[in-house]
């Protein structure tokens, strides 16, 4: 399998609006529909996570998990870049060429996104 042909395997995000900006396109094109793929890897390794820290994550409210989601993200590099890594994995090379040329821009982006991914369900 080459590069191009991750394209194949990535679900179809249907937007209502069409993108206005290149990072817009990028965002609609690229990063959701690989999120989308990858999303039950995020959440198994969002689950191994708890259970390496030894969290009660189950007994916390509605606003704990949400800061709890975004501090073990945010505030676990290694954690982070495993998931960031996850998904910049199945870029072809010309989206891994422009997610070079701002990554940590991206970087932000994706975690964010893969914040509200986790927390929207669990």
């Amino acid at each position: 399998m080459n590069r191009e042909q991750l394209k194949a395997i990535r679900p179809t995000i249907v937007v209502e609006k069409k993108p206005e900006t290149e990072l817009e396109k990028f965002q609609i094109e690229v990063l959701r529909p690989i999120l989308k793929f990858q999303n039950e890897l995020i959440l198994e390794l969002f689950a191994n996570q708890i259970q390496k820290n030894k969290a009660q994550f189950q007994s916390l409210s509605f606003e704990q998990k949400f800061s709890f989601i975004h501090t073990l993200v945010k505030n676990n590099k290694a954690f982070q870049n495993t998931l960031i890594g996850v998904i910049i994995a199945f870029f072809t090379a010309p989206e891994t060429s422009c997610y070079l040329q701002n990554s940590s821009e991206w970087n932000k982006r994706i975690s964010a996104f893969i914040i509200q991914r986790i927390h929207s369900q669990v």
